[in-house]
């Protein structure tokens, strides 16, 4: 039993189990047939240890179907314990969920969570169908134990498999007793709702959204719930093994969308691919499907069937669509049909349903249906309760498109107006229409044409980046070409043990026996001597610069501040294979790479400037003094084609005396890139190419939403404003120790990105930008942001924190306007290149968008810093993903998806505030 558990009730029945927690509202649970009482387990005990949830757990002894006297008897212990909530919140399965349902009012419920209640299991009561189920458990002490209307208290949440013959029958029973009740459809998964809903998000979701009475955040939760669940997936699949055979229920599998000569030869099968879409999380895709084949379903009413079965096997909604790609809607609040894209408050779909004799136009509003007929001034109005029917006549113009007539004359959806009149009396081109998919859940104010278009204008800006030549920044011309590392923690490598890069290639040298320097913070010398070697990844002592060996690495405690990978030495290995390969050579003895780390652990740009004191930008100078004296000693040549940067979180942190502006950030870098042209590429080089600066972004935990990202930004923006300034990648999607420093793992990953930057711009000569908006704009509720995209598709991918792989809230995305913080809907993938979003209320200006805030822990917007977009990069790393039990590895760091695998290679979104224009 959990520390804070206790029972507080037991009789022969049932047993009642408290827990403590800090949760402003209770939650009651009632356990299901199969969780039976043992003095520790209740129902969803998991989930709430995890969630500290203050909770009471009522548990059935045996197959009972919770015994109102036990009940009874137990209850007012149950609200002495609950008397400080306000918000009581009641959650079961099956057996449960009839429990929870049946006792809401005896406990004082504001809400109700039920999956595929039972109303009664008494055959006698259930006589409107042949076995209302669980028939073995059944007892004569059950008879009469139906719901009724007086035992229902606060307004009940029903999900539930409306296909599901027997569970259908106990929800349509439950609803005569009450209309606080609202259902939501869990499709094609039987009686295995409680298993396709389980887990602590869901739970915590639901219950959110219960509370604010949302039932489109609640139908989007069970909809991606049910994505991937084996009932839905096998139901599928039986379906299509039982229309088309063993052979094609394999094919189905597969993306059929790709498949023309099929759909075409037979459109109908749309609706299997359809669903197959839904099970694989591509529910943007399902609408493009349907409108690119639909056109070759030739009779109206085929084409309405086939778009509703579509809409019931992926909770889509069907919608009337004009040929200017808008959705007819009816206006309530004005009692008119109009047509648009944006749904405003009292707008709901209007749709089409067939007779026999016709067709009746219908608004549906939630479960109400509303009768649509032509009034006196050509208008589509309400009918009244004693109007009759008014029938529409469907005609087929051509493939996939119908017209709409009454009396001879035909409906016309007006393009300045958005008025929808019945007064044409020829159909041109513009009256026709066609049925149209639609999530309602993301309620988007864009056409699918606007964003194909604006993907494909962000697909060809990203083109033109990659096609710039860059011809300022210094290529390797020399024999000893040296790169240097600057910064601070994450440039050092701090706390990066174990050390993953032990052996390295005659090719990529460093100064004496570390890449590293000893000594004085400004005054440092090469460790062991000043001469060329390998250069590996060396571990060190933090205070003293002595070098670790592997025994004395596996050693060291978990927090141990010590120097270990950092990221000079895996990128040099990796751009010198890159180099090499580009240039058709198995070697290039007269053209090697150099690389030296001066960075500096726990220090602000103010303090790596020149003329600080200490002054530690001394340590570049006295490395690149070291590197050309071997140089020269060797008899070659001498230069510095680029400088790593990668500082930043000390000046996120307010109490280090660090600027914390954007614009003072700026200026200090600014002035630390010219400084180090002067004094380092010119003064000692005498190099008179600017060398390529390569930096990260700063973000992960450090980010201190206080400065609204303005040290982040201004990391980006310089490398919008500068030639030969390029942003390799943002840290928070790597590997971490505590959310704070990178693991070894974590270090190299990162690197790998630094040498394909490298790469790019100093041997191809080729511009560079990471992945990053262009541009945002919003309309109504709904906002868009184009992105450069370096190796489109963009996809989703967890982010790495704390070494755990993460979904973060809304993948990182957070939209501020004039009053607040948004609610967002969905997040989604709208094209190659095209991210939507759909925010809960409509938007007031100024609307801006950040990804990456960091937000309060476990709070509404936290997300660590970071996000979870990436493109598609397909670039192969030369290193896998290398986990060593007792070498000093964390245990945490033992991730299987990772180990032994090559780390992937996407382009990481960097964190970012853009601001939205209204459009």
């Amino acid at each position: 039993m959990h520390r804070s558990q206790k029972i507080i009730y037991d009789d022969d029945e049932i047993q009642v189990i408290y827990l403590a927690g800090k949760s402003s509202y209770v939650l009651i649970t009632f356990s299901d047939l199969y969780t039976r009482a043992d003095g520790t387990r209740f129902f969803a005990d998991i989930p709430a240890v995890k969630a500290d949830l203050s909770c009471i757990g009522v548990v059935a002894k045996r197959g009972n179907w919770y015994p109102k006297r036990n009940l009874e008897a137990a209850a007012s212990i149950i609200l002495d314990h609950i008397r400080g909530y306000e918000s009581r919140i009641l959650y079961g399965g099956s057996m449960g969920a009839y429990a929870a349902i049946k006792y809401s009012a005896l406990l004082g419920a504001t809400q109700v969570i039920a999956f595929c209640p039972q109303w009664s299991i008494d055959a006698r009561e259930c006589q409107d169908i042949a076995d209302p189920g669980w028939q073995e458990f059944f007892t004569e002490s059950m008879r009469e134990m139906g719901v009724t209307t007086h035992d229902i208290g606060g307004r009940v949440f029903i999900f539930s498999d409306k296909y599901h013959i027997v569970d259908n029958f106990h929800y349509q029973m439950l609803a005569k007793q009450s209309s606080s009740i609202e259902f939501i459809n869990v499709p094609r998964v039987d009686h295995g709702v409680t298993t396709v809903l389980a887990g602590t998000t869901n739970l915590l979701n639901m219950i959110s959204a219960c509370q604010r009475d949302d039932i489109i955040q609640l139908r989007r939760i069970t909809r991606n719930a049910r994505i991937g669940s084996h009932f839905r997936v096998d139901k599928v699949r039986a379906f299509a093994k039982k229309r088309f055979g063993a052979t094609y229920s394999l094919k189905i599998g597969a993306d059929l969308t790709r498949n023309n000569a099929f759909l075409r030869r037979s459109p109908r099968n749309i609706v299997f691919v359809a669903s197959q879409l839904a099970d694989a999380g591509k529910i943007q895709q399902i609408a493009p499907l349907y409108d690119h084949y639909a056109k070759y379903i030739n009779d109206p009413i085929e084409q309405l069937a086939t778009c509703a079965q579509i809409g019931v096997l992926t909770s889509l909604d069907v919608f009337i669509k004009t040929v200017h790609d808008t959705f007819i809607f009816y206006d309530l609040h004005n009692n008119i049909c109009i047509h648009g894209l944006d749904r405003r408050e009292a707008c709901f779909p209007v749709g089409l349903m067939s007779t026999g004799k016709g067709v009746q136009l219908l608004a549906k509003i939630g479960e109400t249906t509303l009768r649509l007929g032509v009034k006196a001034d050509q208008s589509i109005r309400m009918l009244g309760l004693k109007d009759e029917d008014c029938l529409f006549d469907l005609t087929a113009p051509g493939p996939g498109r119908f017209n709409i007539s009454y009396n001879g004359r035909f409906v016309c959806s007006y393009r300045d107006s958005g008025e929808v009149k019945v007064d044409q009396v020829m159909a041109q081109a513009w009256e026709a229409y066609s049925f149209g998919l639609f999530d309602r859940s993301r309620v988007s104010q864009y056409t699918a044409s606007e964003l194909a278009e604006r993907n494909a204008r962000a697909l060809a800006l990203a083109s033109l980046v990659r096609n710039q030549i860059d011809d300022t920044s210094a290529a390797p011309i020399w024999t000893y070409n040296q790169v240097l590392v600057y910064g601070q923690s994450l440039g050092s490598g701090y706390e990066s043990w174990p050390t993953k890069t032990n052996s390295g290639r005659s090719d990529v040298l460093m100064v004496g026996r570390s890449v590293r320097p000893s000594g004085e913070l400004e005054a440092p010398a090469p460790i062991g001597d000043a001469n060329l070697h390998v250069a590996v990844a060396t571990a060190q002592d933090a205070d003293t610069g002595v070098p670790l060996d592997a025994a004395g690495q596996a050693t060291l405690a978990e927090g141990d501040n010590h120097l270990g990978e950092e990221v000079g030495v895996a990128a040099m290995i990796f751009a010198r294979k890159l180099f090499l390969q580009k240039h058709g050579l198995a070697a290039a003895a007269d053209r090697l790479f150099v690389v030296s780390n001066a960075a500096v652990a726990g220090t602000t740009i103010e303090k790596l400037s020149k003329g600080a004191s200490p002054e530690c930008f001394n340590r570049l100078r006295v490395m690149a003094s070291a590197c050309k004296a071997a140089a020269i000693a060797a008899g070659g040549s001498y230069g510095i084609p680029a400088l790593f940067w990668l500082q930043g979180e000390y000046n996120y942190v307010t109490t280090d005396g660090g600027s914390t502006d954007k614009e003072s950030y700026k200026r200090h870098l600014n002035q630390l890139y010219a400084d180090f042209i002067a004094d380092v590429c010119i003064g000692i080089a005498a190099q008179s190419d600017l060398p390529a600066m390569i930096t990260y972004q700063t973000s992960g935990g450090f980010i201190n939403d206080a400065t609204d990202l303005s040290i982040s930004m201004a990391q980006l923006e310089l490398s919008r404003e500068n030639n030969s300034w390029y942003l390799a990648a943002p840290a928070y999607p790597y590997p971490d120790k505590l959310g704070i420093h990178l693991t070894a793992n974590g270090t190299r990953w990162m690197a790998m990105k630094f040498a394909q930057v490298f790469h790019e711009v100093c041997v191809l000569r080729r511009k560079w930008k990471p992945l990053s908006p262009i541009r945002a704009t919003w309309r109504g509720s709904t906002v868009v942001v184009d992105f450069h995209v370096p190796s489109p598709p963009l996809q989703w991918q967890p982010s790495y924190y704390e070494d755990n792989g993460r979904t973060w809230l809304n993948n990182g995305f957070t939209v501020i306007d004039a009053l607040g913080t948004l609610l967002v809907n969905s997040v989604a993938i709208a094209g190659d290149a095209v991210i939507e979003i759909d925010c809960a209320r409509r938007l007031v200006a100024p609307v801006n968008v950040y990804y990456g805030r960091n937000g309060t822990p476990g709070g509404p917007e936290a997300n660590g810093g970071g996000g979870n977009l990436c493109d598609s990069d397909p670039l192969s790393a030369p290193f896998t993903y290398d986990y060593a039990a007792g070498s000093g590895d964390y245990p945490s760091a033992n991730i299987a998806e990772l180990v032994g695998k090559p780390y992937p290679l996407w382009n990481w979104c960097v964190v970012f505030k853009q601001l939205a224009i209204a459009n």
